[in-house]
């Protein structure tokens, strides 16, 4: 909790603020809270107006609705809920404001956590084939509506059910991470691939011409090629089908 006077200026500071500020309630005394308590948005990384500020301004409660990200003066990031509200004395004068905001880091991360295994592969770390539907979904509709071209590209690895077979199904996990890792390296961060199920994986490139994808899906086989996996003393050289559209 911070209070201020009436032009914006520290008054009080509590020692959860002086944890999460990096400041001490002596040094931060007197000095306006905004310089302070700096707040950006967690998505856009733009500075935030301070809400004490603001309650200021316009005389009303402030609860600031974006995801804030408090700014320490020790480097670190906390990710906070915050509000502030004018204080009035009998006249109706704005005399001071009392800051209250809480550190919801490790909420806010669980929360991410949850969404990311939502739609991506637990093995590989791509996307899941639920989430890629969803993605081509989109990108058609986006086809229809502007003068943009995405291309699709199926995979099917060749071979893959000999690692299995011959040394288990641990080898076969290690093999797909190790072709996710290689593939994931290969594209734009624009692009999207997933792994649609046991060894097959999807690929979608976005504002991309046929010439270009096909050099890319023949890159990607050429990569296949020259892969070769080793696994306790076996090793295996796999193959690839690609389809592209």
């Amino acid at each position: 909790m911070i209070t201020t006077d009436a032009d914006g200026h520290i008054k009080d500071f509590n020692p959860v603020a002086e944890r999460l500020t990096g400041w001490k309630a002596t040094a931060a005394k007197r000095l306006p809270v905004s310089q302070v308590c700096t707040l950006i948005d967690s998505n856009t990384r733009q500075a935030l107006s301070n809400p004490a500020i603001t309650a200021i301004k316009k005389g009303i409660p402030i609860s600031l609705s974006t995801h804030p990200i408090l700014l320490s003066r020790t480097g670190e990031e906390f990710a906070i809920s915050a509000s502030a509200k004018p204080i009035r004395n009998n006249n109706g004068d704005i005399i001071a404001t009392v800051m209250v905001f809480h550190d919801i880091t490790e909420e806010r991360g669980q929360a991410k956590q949850l969404a990311w295994q939502a739609t991506h592969d637990p093995l590989t770390h791509l996307l899941n084939r639920q989430k890629f539907l969803q993605t081509v979904n989109v990108a058609v509709e986006d086809a229809k509506l502007g003068q943009v071209h995405h291309v699709l590209c199926c995979m099917d690895l060749d071979h893959f059910k000999a690692v299995n077979d011959t040394c288990g199904h641990a080898a076969g996990d290690e093999l797909l991470k190790q072709i996710a890792n290689m593939w994931q390296a290969q594209v734009r961060a624009s692009d999207s691939v997933a792994r649609l199920g046991g060894d097959e994986f999807g690929l979608l490139l976005y504002d991309c011409d046929m010439d270009r994808a096909i050099q890319i899906a023949e890159g990607f086989c050429n990569s296949i090629r020259t892969f070769r996996f080793t696994y306790q003393g076996n090793a295996f050289r796999l193959g690839i089908s690609v389809g592209v559209v």
